[in-house]
């Protein structure tokens, strides 16, 4: 296990080979719609790369809004961000994974 001081530069191989990608995340639990754009745009201005989102956290739009906004201002590339996000326990059936995944894509 890494120490605490190295943990924000632990990374993790991604499992088709293409890169690693940062262990830890900024949570955007963040209630307040101006709150979590401002929040996740100077978490990505202070080093961020690994944002933790939650359908069920319904600031999905937000946080891709504070994204594409604190890329472009920062000249970071797009593969230099990673976004994790969990689908509703109602989209856990496998006929319905696949729409809970788009539909949180398509908010970012």
């Amino acid at each position: 296990m890494p120490e605490p001081a190295d943990l924000r530069m632990t990374t993790i191989p991604l499992h088709h080979g293409a890169g690693r990608m940062p262990a830890l995340g900024f949570g955007t639990l963040i209630p307040d719609p101006a709150e979590t754009i401002t929040a996740t745009r100077d978490a990505l201005k202070a080093g961020f790369r690994h944002f933790d989102c939650a359908e069920r956290y319904r600031n999905e739009r937000e946080v891709g809004r504070a994204l594409q906004e604190g890329s472009a201002a920062g000249n970071i590339a797009r593969e230099n961000i990673f976004v994790t996000t969990k689908i509703f326990d109602r989209d856990r059936v496998s006929a319905t994974v696949r729409e809970g995944r788009l539909r949180v894509c398509g908010e970012l």
